[in-house]
């Protein structure tokens, strides 16, 4: 198990996180882990959750555990 807290609260934050990611030419974890990843969430409130859940399922990349 491989993990980091990132500290992630915006869209800004996440993007400026991306643009690092590439200037720095590193690789994602994801590469390592053939795709498959766990993301830990923590949200306000259930509405944001559901949010969240509808747009990473619309996106084809939630992977529920059964």
């Amino acid at each position: 198990k491989i993990s980091a807290e990132l500290e992630i609260a915006s869209r800004y934050e996440a993007d400026k996180f991306a643009e690092k990611l590439v200037s720095s030419g590193a690789c994602p974890l994801s590469v390592l882990t053939e795709g498959q990843h766990v993301h830990t969430l923590a949200v306000r409130d259930e509405e944001s959750y559901e949010q969240i859940k509808k747009s990473l399922e619309n996106l084809g990349i939630l992977i529920e555990a059964d």
